[in-house]
């Protein structure tokens, strides 16, 4: 599921039940990312522990992206953020 970062808007229809239940992670800010994470765990297969591993590490790469001391420190031209993103880029795609 790599790719651009660019996000995509998609509508789809949901039962009462499940609506409300969104709306109550909306307060809180989290009910895209809700929805993103479970349609991305759906389509990648696997079993829950996998899914929620490639996960941590979308979330951990997103983390240093994000990070402006990563983003700003280089060792032999190369910032530490794009060497440690690199790194967890190859545990994902060792998950397969």
């Amino acid at each position: 599921m790599e790719g651009s970062k660019r996000l995509v808007p998609y509508s789809v229809y949901l039962s009462e039940e499940v609506h409300t239940a969104l709306k109550e992670k909306a307060r809180s800010r989290q009910a895209s990312k809700v929805v993103r994470d479970a349609i991305t765990m759906i389509l990648e297969g696997g079993d829950q522990f996998s899914s929620g591993y490639k996960q941590g590490l979308r979330d951990a790469m997103d983390l240093i992206h994000r990070d402006e001391l990563a983003a700003t420190v280089s060792v032999h031209d190369r910032k530490i953020a794009d060497h440690l993103i690199d790194q967890l880029e190859g545990m994902l795609n060792e998950q397969g």
